[in-house]
């Protein structure tokens, strides 16, 4: 048995890297795009501080405290230019646990209980 030395000109390495790499390319792009889709899906139910206090019909300066004393937790993703997003479960729990949810407020198109 002979040791072979196998010299590859720098056509042929780059040709075998790229082939090396297509795979792990192609799962990457399959990554990114779900985590795209989860942003999208996040963003589309999360709130910005404004949108909150519409939405609990509570005001903002409450929903700001809420979330400075760690009451209110926001969405582990930031929305654009760093924006803090809170899901609507979670506003949904905090108003169940610190207004009893017993009261009546108007939020949009429908009456929150």
């Amino acid at each position: 048995m002979s040791d072979r030395i196998y010299v590859l000109t720098d056509k042929e390495l780059e040709h075998a890297l790229n082939e090396a790499l297509r795979p792990l390319e192609a799962r990457i792009e399959q990554l990114l795009l779900k985590i795209r889709m989860q942003e999208a899906k996040a963003n589309a139910k999360a709130l910005g501080f404004r949108e909150a206090a519409r939405y609990l019909a509570l005001p903002i300066a409450e929903i700001r405290r809420a979330y400075q004393d760690g009451r209110l937790r926001a969405l582990p993703i930031r929305g654009p230019h760093g924006k803090i997003l809170f899901d609507k479960s979670e506003l949904d729990r905090f108003y169940e646990e610190h207004h009893g949810g017993k009261e009546e407020a108007h939020v949009g198109d429908h009456v929150r209980r």
